[in-house]
């Protein structure tokens, strides 16, 4: 349901309508992807359960008619779960733009699985370059959709992770941390923001982990320094546990490395 700034058709009511209804036919989940306060309030009456991201952006605010609309879903039990993944996270990279360098730019995390080149090619050169004009309208943005995000957070919407991860500059792994901070930076807590990346996700996307419980799959991480201090330190990782077995992060390490060495070489 984004027209990408008036570029494209979206889909009609009758269209969504008949989209949502036949997958409710069968117990499937819909998620959207919105813009607009109009369309946000039409597909939450039209049951709509998930939205990446803000329900409502670009300049708009989450009125009190749509909040009631939220509150109403989930006092009659209306599908009431009702989640968004706010993802933004670039809004949030954006504020950090001109002269600053942003610490997070030099992680060895992040060089561990990203050669310097891309790193500085799509992100350190392009934050550098900002102008102080462009990096106040990225914090306005960011501010306007924020308060939408946490206003509608109160009402009963669930937060999740969720980011653009795995096209062009939007890095796997990394930018996962990188989006508990814009959570954070949103206005919610480290706890909270954990709880959102790992139980509330899990439950959302319907997978057997996200707890530390019986029954789940030992899927965790094991840090360095406490991330309800500071919720960055979710990045100083000592050891990564899937389905109860260590990862071989140096081994990771050594491949991504080469592999790095190689592109470079070629290029």
């Amino acid at each position: 349901m984004d027209d990408r700034g008036g570029t494209k058709k979206t889909l009609t009511p009758a269209l969504y309508r008949a989209v949502v209804d036949e997958a409710h036919k069968l117990n499937v989940p819909v998620g959207v992807h919105n813009v607009t306060l109009a369309n946000a309030m039409e597909l939450m009456r039209a049951g709509v359960e998930g939205w990446l991201h803000v329900p409502v952006r670009g300049g708009e605010a989450a009125d009190g008619e749509l909040i009631d609309i939220v509150k109403n879903r989930i006092a009659r039990n209306d599908r009431p779960n009702i989640w968004m993944t706010p993802s933004l996270i670039t809004a949030w990279m954006n504020t950090q733009g001109g002269a600053a360098r942003p610490e997070w730019l030099d992680d060895p995390l992040l060089h561990a699985a990203y050669s310097s080149h891309d790193i500085e090619q799509h992100w350190g050169d392009p934050l550098k370059k900002m102008t102080s004009a462009e990096v106040a309208a990225a914090r306005t943005s960011f501010e306007e959709d924020a308060r939408n995000a946490m206003r509608l957070r109160e009402a009963g919407i669930k937060v999740v992770n969720g980011t653009d991860t795995g096209q062009t500059r939007f890095w796997i792994g990394f930018f996962n941390h990188l989006d508990l901070e814009s959570l954070v930076a949103m206005g919610m807590t480290p706890s909270e923001a954990i709880v959102a990346a790992t139980r509330d996700s899990a439950i959302v996307a319907q997978i057997d982990t996200g707890l530390i419980a019986a029954g789940k799959s030992a899927d965790f991480i094991v840090l360095d320094a406490n991330p309800l201090e500071k919720i960055s330190n979710t990045r100083k990782i000592n050891a990564v546990y899937l389905r109860g077995a260590a990862v071989d992060r140096a081994a990771l390490r050594a491949k991504w490395q080469a592999r790095m060495k190689t592109v470079s070489q070629t290029h």
